[in-house]
């Protein structure tokens, strides 16, 4: 038997050298590139680490990478679901550097090559800035209709994901700083399970036939000024909406950037070395609208439509069922609600047979809420309230909203801790309920809740004094009066509660609101029950932020959800630190202490 030779320089791109007594399929792992793309765009920096890599703003690494050829060898800008064959997708659901825990079966998009299918992953985060995964696995099912389901296990694989020399501020360069992933090819024979290879020994026992992938986490220029070096490494995909980020507490292909920013660029191989063109896709997100009449929607501005390969995007046309409902204007691309009732816009990309169907509904302008039907008194459609008392299960959420049959799932894409589930079309007259969204995320020190938009009212005095309406909610759950109560801005809502949650009802914009969660102590979030450590309030904060239960020496950061760092400190004394909010833009921030992230909100 041929042996398996590994060269493994320090900090350098190691690859397995198989004889034809070992073959394996090609891998994701086989097609990115040993290196970042240099300064000039036309040349690989000579150094997995160096500092001298480019800086290319979307638009440019687009219309320059699509197709290119680097020393004779034919490249691409990648796909954010070919960044899925060498990342995770998702930062809750995938590789998680500081929260240790176990995930499976996580289903994920992934092209590589001629390869484009949705394959499972089992993920083992041992918190301490190591991951270990089981991946390219048979999935139960597909993730989308664009990515159907891997037939098999061909292409099953062992990864490991190390942070190294990552620090949780931004640092000056040079440093040295990456995250280090590495792959061992399992295939069909493997018989175990994701705890077999989650740990150090079983990776030192197999690292003769270990390939190795560094990616440098070396920020982002923003109006020119660097930021997040050492701490944060941002890629472009081709993916209108995505590119790929590297955070010290995760990973996810699936971020939202501002396109103006300056983000490196890791190009992948084609797959026979030649100038091949990638085929076309399209997807639309999310898959169905929700406009008033008279409202216009910009595609040009938006994140809706994504297109790859990049010689594609921009390259579409939209047609309307119904124009009288909803019309699409070819020179300004936008889409307008002309008047109520429901139409299918097709996106078709131009001189293929490539395209998408999204549903548009057209509701009434603004003015007096829009009722569907009266209230319904006896119907149980209320969302699953075990997931606020007690581990939110996305399985368990998804297979309660299939049993009650009212409402389908959407979308997590504009937050992935949300999961929103909207009420189809033939049932908006057995439910009260639009739609629901759950909201979970156990890194954040908070709880869970559960909104909701309600169709079967038009005041909130109406819904008092109904008496439909309370045996509604009796119904669900909540036998008390509803009480009047006053917001944070004034405004005027219902409350309800039972032993274990609080139900309020709110109006806004002309939309009525309802939010569900669990009963607590003042208007504080509080960590975990496992650490209770730290209280911190107001929330939402205006004038300033406490911290209470610190201890001295702590350190203490806060992030906007893009990862840029806008204050940090280390507490002086025990007890309670507090941040002015002067300075700070309205939004949400992650608030790190001592490497734990709590979400906060500031709105002055």
């Amino acid at each position: 038997m041929v042996a398996c030779l590994t060269v493994q320089p320090f900090y350098a791109h190691s690859q397995s050298l198989k004889g034809a007594t070992d073959p394996r399929p090609q891998l994701p792992i086989d097609y990115i590139s040993n290196y970042n793309l240099a300064e000039d765009g036309t040349s690989f920096v000579t150094q997995e680490t160096s500092d001298k890599s480019g800086y290319f703003s979307y638009s440019d690494a687009n219309e320059r990478f699509a197709h290119c050829t680097i020393g004779g060898v034919a490249y691409h800008l990648p796909s954010s679901a070919e960044w899925n064959g060498i990342l995770s997708s998702y930062f809750e659901n995938g590789v998680n550097f500081i929260q240790a825990g176990l995930i499976q079966n996580e289903i994920e998009p992934i092209s590589f090559g001629d390869i484009r299918n949705s394959f499972a992953s089992d993920y083992c985060n041992v918190g301490n800035g190591i991951t270990y995964a089981l991946r390219l696995c048979k999935p139960t099912e597909a993730f989308n209709d664009n990515f159907p389901a891997a037939p098999d296990n061909r292409y099953r694989c062992a990864y490991r994901y190390e942070r190294v020399g990552m620090m949780q501020q931004e640092q000056q360069p040079p440093q040295d700083a990456f995250i280090k992933v590495s792959v061992y090819y399992l295939g069909e024979d493997f018989t175990g399970t994701i705890s077999d290879i989650s740990n150090e020994e079983w990776w030192d026992n197999h690292k003769d036939k270990v390939e190795e992938c560094i990616v440098p986490t070396i920020g982002v220029k923003v109006a020119g000024k660097l930021y997040n070096y050492a701490s944060g490494g941002f890629y472009w995909a081709t993916d209108k909406a995505k590119y790929t980020s590297i955070f010290y507490s995760g990973i996810s292909t699936s971020m939202y950037p501002d396109k103006s920013n300056l983000c490196n660029v890791r190009l992948f191989k084609d797959k026979t070395g030649e100038v091949k063109p990638q085929k076309p896709t399209i997807t639309v997100t999310p898959n169905a609208f929700r406009i008033k009449v008279g409202q216009e929607l910009d595609l040009n501005k938006g994140y809706h439509v994504d297109i790859t390969p990049a010689e594609y995007v921009g390259k579409y046309t939209v047609t309307s069922s119904k124009p009288e409902i909803v019309s699409y204007d070819a020179n300004t691309n936008k889409i307008k609600g002309v008047a109520v009732g429901e139409a299918v816009l097709t996106f078709q990309i131009n001189d293929t047979e490539v395209s998408q169907e999204v549903e548009f509904t057209v509701v009434p302008k603004e003015g007096e809420l829009e009722i569907k039907h009266p209230v319904l008194p006896d119907v149980q459609d209320f969302p699953d309230l075990s997931m606020l008392t007690k581990k939110a299960d996305v399985a368990e959420i998804k297979a309660f909203e299939t049993t009650l049959g009212l409402r389908h799932f959407e979308s997590t894409l504009w937050d992935e801790n949300a999961h929103l589930y909207v009420t189809s079309s033939e049932n908006i007259d057995k439910t009260n309920f639009n739609r629901v969204n759950y909201y979970y995320n156990p890194k954040d020190g908070g709880s869970p809740y559960i909104t909701g938009q309600i169709n079967c009212v038009g005041s909130l005095s109406e819904a008092e004094k109904s008496q439909d309406f309370a045996k509604w909610l009796k119904k669900n759950g909540f036998s008390e009066p509803l009480e009047v109560i006053t917001l944070q801005d004034k405004s005027k809502a219902l409350c309800v509660k039972n032993q274990e949650l609080v139900l309020k009802f709110w109006i806004e914009k002309k939309i009525f609101f309802m939010i569900i969660e669990p009963i607590k102590k003042g208007n504080a979030i509080t960590a975990p029950a496992v650490e209770k450590l730290y209280t911190i309030y107001p929330i939402p904060a205006k004038d300033a932020l406490h911290i209470s239960g610190m201890e001295a020496g702590i350190p203490i950061a806060l992030y906007t959800m893009d990862g840029s760092l806008v204050y940090q400190t280390s507490s002086e004394k025990a007890d309670t630190v507090t941040i002015a909010t002067d300075g700070l833009a309205n939004g949400v921030y992650i608030l790190l202490i001592k490497e734990k992230p709590f979400r906060i909100t500031i709105a002055k």
